[in-house]
Order: C-alpha cells, then sequence, then structure tokens
C-alpha cells in the first residue's frame, strides 16, 4: 500500500489493525457521522477563532459573551438548527464557560491557531507528506514552546499517559522540527470537560524514538499488499468502518467472543465477572489460610494431590538494622539517609557517598542479611508422565 498522506490517526490505526487502515485511509471508505464529532468541531472552531480574534490579530478583547456567540454561530452550521435548548448546545458552552474561566494568557505569545501543516517522511516509496494540524502553537520562554490541542473528551488521563499517545508524541515531534533550537516542548491536551489541562515535555531523545516509530510504521505500510491485508482483532473493533465485513471480528462473534455481546449487556456481564473474581479472591484466602495452618501444625512445605502440588514458600528482600548503621557512620550520615526509617534503598546511596571510607563500607556491606516475608503458596499441575 502507497499512502498518499500519513497522519497520527492514520499511523495509530495501521498499528492497531491493517485492514481498518487500508479501508479508511486507502479507499477512503465514509464513516456516519455523530453528534458527539459535531459538537467537538464547533467547540474547536470556536476557539480557534476566538484566540485568533483577541490574540493573534487583537481585533477583540478578552470576552466570555464573545466566545459563546462564536459557539452559537458554529453550532448552528454543524448541526443545522439554532436550538439552544439541546443538550449538545448546553454541553458546549459549559465546556467554553470552563475554559475561559481558568484558562491565562499572561507570559505567552500564541504564534498560531489551527494550521494545518506538512512535513516530508523519506520512504522507500518515496517522500510521503505527514499531515498534523495543533490547535495552538505558543512561546512560553527563551526558546521554550508549548503545543495545546483542546479535548473535548469525556474521559481524563495522566501525564504517563499521555507520553504514550502518538499524537501528543508527534506533536512534540514537529515543534521540535519547526523549532530545532528549543530548549523544552511541551505538549498539552486541554481537557475541555475537566478542571484543568494535562501537559508533559518531551526530550530530544524522545523526538528521535518518535521519528524512528514513524518511518518504521510507514514501511510496514508499504510492505503491506493491498490483496492480503491481515486482519486484527484489537479494543477499538466496534467504531471500525469495516466491523460488517471483517472475518474475524465476525469469527470472534460466532465463537462467542467478547464482540458477541452488546455494548448494553457487556455491563452486566463485565459487574458479574467482578463479582466472582471478588468471591474467588476471598475463598483463595480462605483456603491459603487453611492450608498454611496445616503446613505449620505437620512442618511440611509440600502438598500433592492426584493431578496438583501446592508448594509453601517466602518471599525475603535484603534489609539492614539502622541502629548498627548509626554505630558504623556516626549521626551525621546517618540522618542524611533517613535515620532510624532507612531502608535498604537509601542504605545504597549511604554506601556510595564520598564521605564512606573504605573501611566503613566494608562494615556496613556486613551489616545486610536478608528479611523473610510472609509465607505464600505456589501451585503447579503434577507431570502426568510421572
Amino acid at each position: 500500500m502507497i499512502p498518499k498522506s500519513l497522519s497520527a490517526s492514520a499511523l495509530q490505526v495501521a498499528e492497531s489493525c491493517m485492514a481498518r487502515y487500508h479501508a479508511e485511509y486507502i479507499l477512503r471508505a465514509e464513516r456516519i457521522p455523530n453528534n458527539a464529532a459535531s459538537l467537538g468541531t464547533a467547540v474547536h472552531a470556536a476557539l480557534e477563532w476566538y484566540v485568533k480574534a483577541v490574540y493573534l490579530e487583537r481585533t477583540k478583547a478578552p470576552s466570555l459573551s464573545y466566545l459563546l456567540e462564536l459557539f452559537r454561530l458554529h453550532f448552528s452550521v454543524e448541526f443545522a438548527t439554532f436550538d439552544t435548548d439541546s443538550d449538545e448546545y448546553k454541553d458546549g458552552v459549559d465546556m467554553l464557560t470552563r475554559w475561559y474561566g481558568r484558562t491565562n494568557f499572561e507570559d505567552r505569545t500564541v504564534l498560531s491557531c489551527e494550521i494545518k501543516t506538512s512535513y516530508p517522511i523519506s520512504t522507500t516509496a518515496g517522500d510521503i507528506p505527514f499531515n498534523y494540524i495543533w490547535d495552538r502553537f505558543d512561546q512560553i520562554g527563551d526558546e521554550e514552546y508549548e503545543v495545546i490541542d483542546y479535548k473535548t473528551i469525556r474521559l481524563s488521563f495522566s501525564p504517563h499517559e499521555l507520553r504514550n499517545k502518538l499524537q501528543a508524541r508527534m506533536y512534540g515531534l514537529m515543534a521540535q522540527i519547526l523549532k530545532p533550537n528549543a530548549r523544552r516542548i511541551w505538549v498539552t491536551f486541554d481537557l475541555l470537560r475537566h478542571e484543568g489541562p494535562v501537559s508533559i515535555v518531551f526530550t530530544r531523545d524522545d523526538n528521535i524514538a518518535t521519528w524512528e516509530y514513524v518511518h518504521d510504521t510507514a514501511e510496514r505500510i508499504i510492505a503491506t499488499p493491498e490483496t492480503d491485508v491481515p486482519e486484527k482483532l484489537n479494543s477499538e473493533c466496534r467504531w471500525c468502518v469495516r466491523k460488517v465485513s471483517c472475518s474475524k471480528l465476525q469469527s470472534n462473534i460466532a465463537g462467542g467472543g467478547v464482540f458477541s455481546i452488546d455494548d448494553d449487556s457487556m455491563i452486566d456481564h463485565r459487574a458479574n465477572l467482578e463479582y466472582q473474581r471478588k468471591a474467588i479472591e476471598e475463598a483463595l484466602r480462605e483456603m491459603d489460610k487453611v492450608i498454611l495452618e496445616r503446613a505449620l501444625r505437620e512442618d511440611r512445605v509440600e502438598f500433592e494431590s492426584d493431578e496438583n502440588r501446592i508448594e509453601v514458600g517466602w518471599s525475603s528482600r535484603r534489609a539492614v538494622d539502622p541502629e548498627r548503621v548509626l554505630n558504623v557512620v556516626g549521626p551525621e550520615l546517618f540522618q542524611k539517609y533517613d535515620g532510624p526509617l532507612m531502608n535498604y534503598t537509601a542504605f545504597n546511596r549511604l554506601l556510595k557517598d564520598r564521605n564512606v571510607t573504605p573501611s566503613m563500607r566494608e562494615q556496613l556491606k556486613g551489616l545486610v542479611y536478608s528479611k523473610r516475608g510472609e509465607p505464600y503458596l505456589k501451585v503447579s499441575s503434577r507431570n502426568p508422565i510421572d
């Protein structure tokens, strides 16, 4: 397959299922629109026009009423109605009002809004443009920049989860290409339904790793023949444009797999499994207690039935006695590394302290001992040959 262009969303789809990528980005299969997407478009457009007018062109003063006026305009275009009593309209007003109340443009300069940009990716099939569009690009310091992407999604996530999102990583990469001398590049997902944005810094090494991933994924797409595109089950299958014809999905449904359960029924199935899991965990705790008491009473560490074997094991970890450490290093160094609360991690840092003499270090190493934890049971099946 030779793509005409690439994007973060396209690469994400290719990673999860090449057959879906072929249908949506090569064949350009039409998707059924939904109200959530239309509301997101209207909110984004209102924010784009507002920031341009107020902070780029400076033709308007900051005003919530002006922002909501723009939203009313774009909402009427997307939904073909002026009904301001609808749930979607009220939802949009709520998001924009929250954004206006918590967003501060001091100590930053808006460089661009909603600009679609392309960058060529060199591949074995020639240069392929990588298209990206970010909602806002700000300068927030000396060679320090921030990419802001407005999100109308209901789910929140952490900075750690943001690091793993390809879209965020691509923003960091493209900002690094646009501003090669940047010292720091922030990527921010402004979660409009929540109290604040989620941000993360991508380093030059992070951006290099993303660049290599883009190249590798592009080459995998190119190497995939259109006549033999592999299907792959994944968590996004329910929303795939080819879900009716996908043989892997239909096989899962026919075999009673997770996709054979409709969305509403899945709620009850999930709840029942959770109840069963809790009951099983409690039953295991009760059985473990009985078996461990038997092991102690009979002084045994192994039990067998015709089919299974249970062994008693103990976890162990290295530890030190803080009081004995104090006698070796003295109170000043002792307090520096957590004193009476010293654990093995702090003890290791103490060993590397330049104020610890070779003689002291040898004495300290002799204080390490293994601390046995609580017993636990290890289960294995008996070998049928034995």
